[in-house]
């Protein structure tokens, strides 16, 4: 189940475009690390880190924003 949603999440990155820019990256970083409160402190955290694995984090959340942005919600009848 878990391999076909993320082979689904592909997809629609895939379809749609979906990236991650430099500034989704530092906004995540500062939402993880709200210490890293300088651009500096920041630009070092980026260097530490694994950039394409949060990349693909961000992408696969705004890939499932998506998702829940063109879904058609219904209540399910009893």
């Amino acid at each position: 189940k878990r391999i076909k949603s993320q082979l689904i999440l592909e997809s629609v990155i895939d379809q749609e475009n979906i990236e991650a820019s430099d500034d989704d990256i530092k906004e995540e970083i500062k939402r993880l690390r709200p210490e890293l409160d300088t651009d500096e402190k920041i630009e070092t955290e980026l260097k530490k880190i694994n950039q394409d694995g949060l990349k693909q984090m961000i992408a696969q959340q705004k890939a499932i924003d998506f998702i829940l942005e063109k879904a058609k919600i219904t209540e399910k009848k009893k």
